[in-house]
């Protein structure tokens, strides 16, 4: 899908340098591919380099886009952050590496085309011999509503009976 207007050529979104870790952490990002430069600004990577001596605390201001983050020492956690308007100081661990996906402001619904405020954090409660109809598997989770509902959110992948085969 091409754009009636290059939001790339209008906007840079901008985050924070890497300071005062002696260079014990590192912060890069990598352009996407021509094809996707209409809806990804960019790839990046934050990680330590060797261990810090107490947590680091990584500073994010409001840039209007969304970023898919997977941890990669840890699968099981993968976010999508959303829009905030204010600058935000997360604590993470000694030792760490993210890697991210960060989609150019208003890029989150028709260009992706989910609806990612849609995919919230709600976990769906699911009997054993309930019948569960998936869309998106992520990380061990799947997004899916009950047979014969409309309520929909994540169930672990292990907590079900039977593996899908079809995702």
């Amino acid at each position: 899908m091409k754009l009636e207007y290059n939001i790339r050529s209008l906007y840079t979104p901008v985050q924070p340098a890497v300071i005062g870790t002696n260079g014990e952490v590192s912060y890069i990002e990598l352009p996407p591919d021509a094809q996707l430069q209409d809806f990804i600004y960019c790839y990046w990577n934050l990680k330590t380099i060797k261990p810090l001596d107490d947590i680091y605390n990584y500073r994010v201001v409001a840039d209007g886009c969304i970023d898919i983050v997977f941890n990669c020492t840890n699968y099981d956690e993968t976010y999508i952050m959303g829009y905030c308007n204010s600058f935000v100081k997360i604590g993470i661990d000694k030792e760490f590496n993210y890697f991210g996906i960060r989609f150019l402001p208003s890029m989150n619904e028709w260009q992706i085309a989910i609806a990612l405020e849609d995919y919230s954090a709600y976990e769906l409660p699911v009997n054993q011999d309930e019948i569960v109809i998936g869309s998106i598997c992520l990380n061990g989770w799947l997004w899916c509503r009950k047979e014969n509902s409309t309520k929909e959110g994540w169930v672990p992948i292990r907590c079900l009976k039977r593996s899908i085969e079809s995702l």
